[in-house]
């Protein structure tokens, strides 16, 4: 049946090319071209590959030609001054002109069962199309392999309700690239990706693509090796510099892209010797640079290895072209890359801001119910959760099950590595408030995991805000296995152990029935205040970029910036640590101030929610008027950027005696003392 459908699409091959490309000249982006072309050569250009990639689909059901196919229409649709809703009203727009003069130029030429598929198909496209309600937006510097990744990664993305929105950068020249990547710095992305070597971007290293390079003495391909590695990492350090947030870079197996004649074949084998002799000594120096870089920032670069791909499907595989046309040319590379590449994106957009993993136990992090005999641990899932936790996700449990009868014998995770477990026969919603309130977390900072479909559609329904992931899908553990991948090593910072801590703590206080003073007392609160030194400059980073709730002008913080105010006569940064009975809670607080010649000026406040109550704040603002006064600083001014989020911060200078001009919150006379429950000691040098 289908292989029928695909001989009439190929014997109406240009007719169905001109149906697709008809609505295009009617906008800006194609006009000139269709004009200067003529409607045949542009559609010839444009359409008649599109067309292509429906025969090929038709004729093995093979959903990689589907998956091309909306991919690239939705590229080819993409405009870059559109917003999301323009975007999807133009695919809209032409999507339904694609189905219906398709679909009206095979009526009569196809059975009905035939016609039927070929309609399926085109509204899958129009409905994928139109219900992306998000877009990621990625910056690919690369040459043609990240374009063709990007239009595998279309499809993948909008199935989880993404649009993604790309940005290219393919000058093979590195110093016009570097230039153009300069001019973009102001430009938001959710992530940029970087391929440095792939194909023939690198235009030293592509020399090893002809057979040319069979001549090369072993001190000549070390040489081209090393000049290339040298605009590859200049370039990646420009990236690294320049954009905040996560970024990807590629390993290379010299994959020689081939058409499908022998004399093409024939030139990749002969020239494999200089091309593995020369990607292995770039792949060396670029993890060198990746793994020198990651001990140091908080924002790790992120590597992905094309390398395992050679052995799992071949070279000969990897480089051959599953379809040749001067705009697409896809390898085989580019689809099994693009696998990779969705979920990386997908978990840029879903998860690298958030704070909380809230995981089903049966069948999610076993196979099997714990409650009823035997099961088998998903030690790789486990793994994965392991990773997060150690890189400071916090982890909690929202189970239907008999508390007593979890174990974890055998397992990679342990009930200690849970800062809340909810185990009961509750709904999953309200058990999910529940882990909020104990950890005073906002909802939105939650990714909730679970292998049942209905209790995931219940917790999207009830908490939309909640990220919710099905256990049972492969992709959901890449996501989470890229999400840790893009965060920093945790600086001798448990915080597991401090939500933990701090359970035990609202729970003393729930259970002791005593006034508020004493109650507190009771504690044996204490703060020490001091100057923030180069050691604490990860932390500051951390506690900025993760706290919401008390962040009086949220805004991300790169090491540069807050490494430059250490020390500075025209800065100040205040940490406060804090500590009780029950052990240290660590850096707690971080105020960023400006040191202007008769006044201060609190650029930035932040305040762990694990201490909200306990008068910090007020210790931390005294401690700061101290200063002023010793100084001889007339006043205080303090910036307030409110917004949905950060409400517990809101009131914080009025309650410590400051009022509001019109611009600024301003220090009044007043002083409000320390509580008396908190024990404050503060390094007096900072008076001088």
């Amino acid at each position: 049946m289908y292989s029928r459908l695909a001989h009439k699409l190929l014997l109406y091959r240009n007719s169905a090319a001109a149906c697709l490309a008809e609505p295009l000249p009617r906008w800006s982006k194609f006009a000139a071209s269709s004009a200067s072309l003529g409607t045949e050569a542009f559609a010839r250009l444009e359409t008649v590959p599109l067309v292509d990639f429906l025969i090929r689909y038709f004729e093995t059901q093979d959903r990689t030609w589907r998956d091309l196919y909306i991919g690239e229409r939705i590229k080819q649709l993409h405009f870059s001054s559109d917003d999301i809703e323009q975007n999807v009203a133009r695919r809209g727009r032409i999507l339904t002109h694609d189905r219906e003069s398709l679909c009206k130029l095979f009526a009569g030429k196809v059975d009905p069962v035939e016609l039927e598929q070929l309609d399926l198909l085109l509204s899958d496209a129009l409905r994928l199309a139109t219900a992306a309600t998000q877009e990621v937006h990625a910056l690919f510097v690369g040459d043609c392999l990240l374009l063709h990744v990007a239009s595998f990664c279309v499809t993948a993305l909008l199935e989880l309700g993404l649009t993604l929105r790309p940005m290219y950068e393919s000058s093979k020249n590195p110093f016009d690239l570097r230039d153009s990547i300069q001019k973009l710095e102001a430009t938001p992305f959710d992530i940029v990706c970087y391929s440095p070597y792939s194909y023939e971007f690198s235009l030293l290293m592509s020399q090893t693509f002809h057979l040319r390079s069979l001549g090369y003495s072993r001190r000549r391909l070390e040489d081209l090796a090393h000049s290339a590695s040298d605009q590859g990492i200049l370039t990646l350090e420009l990236l690294a510099d320049r954009f905040e947030c996560p970024l990807s870079v590629q390993t290379t197996a010299q994959i020689r892209p081939y058409h499908d004649t022998w004399r093409s074949y024939a030139t990749t084998v002969a020239t494999r010797s200089p091309r593995c002799k020369v990607a292995n000594i770039v792949n060396g120096i670029l993890e060198w640079k990746i793994s020198e870089y990651n001990k140091t920032s908080s924002r790790p670069l992120i590597l992905i290895d094309e390398r395992p791909l050679v052995p799992r499907f071949g070279e000969r595989t990897l480089g051959q072209k599953l379809h040749d046309a001067i705009y697409y040319h896809p390898t085989v590379l580019s689809l099994h890359l693009s696998k990779l590449y969705s979920n990386l994106l997908a978990s840029a957009k879903y998860l690298i801001r958030k704070k909380v993993v809230v995981t089903d136990l049966d069948n999610t992090l076993w196979q099997g119910l714990i409650g009823e005999g035997l099961i088998e641990h998903h030690h790789g899932r486990q793994q994965v959760l392991q990773r997060l936790r150690q890189k400071g996700v916090i982890l909690a449990i929202a189970s239907k099950n008999v508390p007593t009868s979890i174990r974890w014998d055998g397992a990679l995770l342990s009930n200690d590595d849970f800062a809340i477990a909810q185990v009961n026969w509750e709904n999953k919603p309200l058990n999910l408030k529940r882990i909020a309130a104990k950890l005073n977390l906002d909802l939105a900072d939650f990714v909730f995991i679970d292998d049942s479909d209905e209790e995931l559609e219940m917790v999207k329904l009830a908490l939309p805000q909640v990220q919710t992931l099905s256990a049972t899908a492969e992709r959901t553990w890449e996501m989470l296995g890229w999400w840790a991948s893009a965060l920093p090593d945790q600086s001798n910072t448990d915080r597991t152990q401090l939500y933990r801590e701090r359970e035990r703590r609202q729970s003393y206080l729930v259970e002791a029935a005593v006034e508020q003073d004493r109650l507190l007392s009771s504690l044996n609160l204490s703060l020490t205040i001091r100057e923030a030194s180069s050691k604490d400059v990860p932390r500051v980073i951390e506690l900025v970029n993760r706290t919401h709730q008390f962040n009086t002008n949220p805004q991300y913080l790169s090491p540069q910036m807050v490494s430059s105010w250490i020390g500075s006569p025209d800065h100040l940064i205040l940490v406060g640590e804090a500590a009780d009975k029950f052990g240290t809670m660590g850096l707690v607080s971080a105020m960023m101030v400006d040191v202007h010649e008769t006044l201060l000026e609190i650029n930035l406040w932040v305040l762990s929610c694990r201490v909200f109550g306990y008068g910090i704040e007020t210790a931390m603002m005294n401690q700061l008027k101290r200063i002023a006064q010793a100084q001889n600083r007339t006043s205080i001014h303090a910036r307030l950027l409110s917004n949905a989020q950060n409400g517990p911060c809101q009131k914080v200078y009025f309650e410590n005696g400051f009022s509001w001009n019109g611009s600024i919150w301003v220090a009044g006379e007043s002083n409000i003392p320390n509580p008396s429950w908190l024990s404050v000691s503060a390094d007096d040098t900072m008076l001088n």
